[in-house]
């Protein structure tokens, strides 16, 4: 990773193609995530590691975009957008999510239920589920690490503010928050090897009477805000001078320089 963006919530225009380009992308990483668990099961053990590569695979894309999953329309668009006019290829995460379930699904078939008792282990539900959960961690730490920018998708979906606090109510973009702050920055050379090269030479849902509610403190200290404004600067900045950049993202960078936290 080299730099990350907040990007301020702003409406898109619902006539453009994007949305539809960002499904496309959705489909083609999405579509090759189908095996089962017996691929995977070696001597009687499932090999987690295979199992991880598999279903939450690594892509080649220079952009990682986080956002709320009641803001995936907005991720899609996103993604389009920047495969339009950059031909910037991006990491969705919430394709991962949608495979979340999937794969837990077919733990629990096959290990946590009870045919004597009709229903599934409760112990034995904690633990597949902490093993899905951690391959999805470790897979999103590893993308986000590969990306060489992270645009969170900002809005009330995903942050709250009271009494001064921003609050985030989702443990995967808490997750993602803290892994900005945490992965090494590198430049972003080191992202793109040619030019490197040539400058060398549905979880299971249970009715409860209240659902439980954990929130986290939000930190935003290492990502620049990015505005709708910024975005079509950025555009017209590529499209004027893009001889004078290696890359599309060295446009980004000129025109949302990093601030100085002193």
């Amino acid at each position: 990773m080299y730099r990350a963006f907040n990007l301020q919530p702003f409406v898109w225009n619902t006539e453009t193609t994007w949305h539809a380009e960002g499904q496309k992308l959705e489909e083609d990483t999405s579509k090759t995530i189908k095996k089962g668990l017996s691929e995977f099961i070696e001597r009687g053990e499932v090999n987690g590691s295979k199992l991880q590569n598999h279903w939450f695979p690594k892509i080649p894309a220079s952009v990682f975009i986080s956002h709320a999953h009641a803001d995936k329309d907005r991720a899609l668009n996103l993604a389009g957008w920047l495969k339009s006019k950059f031909q910037i290829t991006s990491f969705i995460d919430s394709v991962v999510w949608g495979h979340l379930d999937d794969l837990l699904y077919k733990f629990d078939d096959k290990w946590c239920w009870s045919d004597d008792k009709k229903t599934f282990s409760y112990e034995l539900r904690n633990k597949s589920t902490s093993h899905v959960h951690m391959m999805l961690a470790t897979a999103l730490s590893q993308m986000m690490d590969a990306t060489e920018c992270i645009i969170f998708v900002s809005s009330p979906n995903s942050v709250t503010v009271e009494e001064s606090v921003k609050k985030l109510h989702s443990p995967w973009i808490y997750h993602e928050l803290n892994m900005v702050h945490l992965l090494r920055k590198r430049d972003p050379e080191d992202h793109r090897p040619m030019i490197k090269e040539s400058k060398l030479a549905k979880s299971f849902e249970f009715s409860r009477k209240e659902s439980i509610s954990i929130f986290y403190e939000a930190d935003f200290s290492s990502l620049t805000n990015l505005t709708h404004k910024a975005l079509g600067a950025w555009a017209n900045e590529w499209s004027a001078n893009k001889k004078h950049f290696d890359h599309p993202l060295d446009a980004l960078y000129k025109i949302a320089p990093h601030v100085s936290k002193n």
